[in-house]
């Protein structure tokens, strides 16, 4: 006779299973391939509306941006308008100046007040 042991891989048999115990798997398995299929199209509509949603996001701040660099542009015009602006006028108060320090080495300069306005005005 020749005899195993179970050392040698025989081991205890296991029931055989019915076509129903197949048919149970198969099912679990079907479910579980149903969730997973709805979860990957729930995962890529949520993915399309928030990738929307950034799009619209993103044109609207990048039509911000255009705004605010217009304005930053407009705003740097203006600044160089009030520099030439003010430079003009620091060149009419050095004239004013000089004039009237050589108005005055000239002899006493006499004040008249303006009527209308009430300003003072210089004679030589």
């Amino acid at each position: 006779f020749f005899f195993l042991k179970a050392e040698d891989g025989i081991r205890d048999v296991e029931r055989s299973r019915g076509l129903g115990d197949v048919y149970k798997r198969q099912v679990k398995l079907f479910k579980l391939s149903q969730l997973s299929v709805e979860y990957l199209l729930y995962a890529q509509e949520f993915l399309e509306n928030t990738a929307k949603a950034c799009d619209l996001e993103y044109t609207q701040l990048q039509k911000e941006c255009m705004i605010a660099e217009q304005a930053a542009k407009d705003q740097k015009e203006k600044i160089v308008k009030l520099k030439k602006n003010l430079k003009t006028k620091k060149q009419s108060v050095k004239q004013l100046t000089f004039t009237i320090k050589e108005a005055s080495k000239r002899g006493p300069v006499s004040q008249f007040p303006c009527k209308i306005c009430k300003d003072k005005f210089y004679k030589t």
